[in-house]
């Protein structure tokens, strides 16, 4: 309420010191009675603490021109803030009834407009202003409503219209490449160099077609599924999601042996995913070979990718092969890289060394599964959310593929 107050204040305050510039101007015309009328009762809301009314007052006495549209837009920018979305059209929708705006005026009241239309969830009046604003001259301006118009499909579910505006994106964008080392991940790819943006919208390319090849899915369509990830698969970069999507598709079209295959690059590639991947190769695994010992393989994958989630494993095959005592002696050394196992390594740590053979390896390895168990969470790169499930995209930051293990 002090806020509105204040803004309120300030906005009367700039309409009064500029009227009596006018008035020392042209003395020969003076405001009309019904002006001032509108005036002084916008004067007298704000006194009486009724900053709503006072506001819409000040519209109704504030025309409409090259030196008041700041106020008018700043007016949209407070109702938005505010979540009051029909009021901030109503705002923008009179800035563009006025005749006398320039371009570039016009351009900015309808990217606000169409900005207050994608917060209400108008979306196809968005739509419809971004891609005639995609269409404009101002370079600036048609690639700020390209990123919009993603937005804007994104939420629609429009997959295909999604990438397809990426990639007339990364067409438009590649005379304004300019090279960097910092490329961290946000939204959209605001805030960062050309580089970096036309690098994240083409991984998000890869997660459309992700999201679409699911649609597919879950509407039987495995063929063309199949033919979506295959597009995805070649673009460069993370395609991690594409090939648990390709060993779903395996494995529901009988080859167990080509979604372990496609399984085991992913779990070979980064540990980033093992949360996520290793439930399901343990699934394949145990298709391929039904009586078989896993905990070998993930022994080798834990050698070549460690990961915490893959201790347990390691343990019982070193102690398959070479006795329980070699396995704690491997625990006592490896829980000492896990942050998450530090208290489960302090404690074996003050054991002699005499003592492993004391101590039976299962109830370790129940204190590290159960350990393991309350530390795993997922938290996103960007923003930092944190949850328990694991999200493509981030529920918070709305990000792609920044969401990874705690572990």
């Amino acid at each position: 309420m002090i806020f509105v107050l204040l803004f309120s204040a300030l906005v009367i305050g700039y309409w009064l010191a500029k009227y009596p510039i006018h008035l020392k101007r042209r003395p020969q015309r003076s405001p009309s009675s019904a002006y001032l009328e509108r005036y002084y009762e916008s004067m007298h809301l704000l006194l009486a603490e009724q900053p709503d009314a006072a506001i819409d007052a000040f519209m109704a006495t504030l025309d409409v021109n090259a030196e008041t549209l700041e106020a008018h837009m700043a007016l949209g920018v407070m109702f938005n803030k505010r979540g009051e979305i029909d009021r901030a059209i109503r705002v923008h929708q009179n800035i563009l009834a006025h005749p006398h705006l320039s371009a570039r005026q016009i351009l900015q009241a309808r990217l606000a407009l169409a900005e207050d239309y994608l917060l209400a969830g108008l979306f196809d009046r968005a739509e419809v202003l971004y891609t005639e604003l995609s269409q404009c001259c101002e370079v600036p301006v048609a690639q700020q409503a390209l990123i919009k118009l993603v937005d804007v499909y994104q939420q629609e579910g429009e997959w295909q219209q999604a990438i397809n505006t990426l990639t007339v994106l990364c067409e438009h964008s590649q005379a304004l490449q300019v090279p960097t080392n910092n490329c961290q991940q946000s939204y959209l790819g605001q805030g960062h160099d050309t580089s970096c943006r036309i690098t994240q919208w083409r991984q998000w390319q890869v997660y459309f077609y992700c999201e679409w090849a699911q649609v597919c899915l879950l509407e039987g369509h495995e063929q063309q599924a199949q033919a979506v990830l295959a597009k995805a698969s070649v673009i460069e970069g993370d395609i991690t999601r594409v090939q648990i999507l390709q060993s779903q598709l395996a494995s529901m079209g009988n080859n167990p042996k080509q979604a372990l295959a496609l399984l085991q690059q992913i779990v070979l590639t980064s540990s980033l995913y093992h949360a996520v991947v290793l439930p399901l190769w343990l699934e394949a695994f145990y298709c391929v070979e039904p009586e078989g010992n896993p905990n070998r393989h993930l022994a080798d994958i834990y050698q070549q990718q460690p990961s915490a989630l893959l201790l347990p494993a390691t343990a019982k095959a070193i102690a398959q092969q070479s006795g329980e005592s070699q396995a704690i002696t491997f625990l006592v050394s490896a829980l000492a890289r896990w942050e998450i196992l530090a208290t489960v390594h302090e404690a074996l740590a003050l054991l002699p060394t005499t003592a492993y053979a004391q101590i039976t390896l299962p109830s370790i390895l129940a204190i590290i599964e159960k350990r393991l168990a309350q530390a795993q969470g997922y938290e996103c790169r960007v923003c930092g959310y944190q949850g328990h499930e694991h999200h493509w995209q981030c529920p918070s930051c709305k990000s792609w593929g920044a969401v990874v293990a705690k572990l």
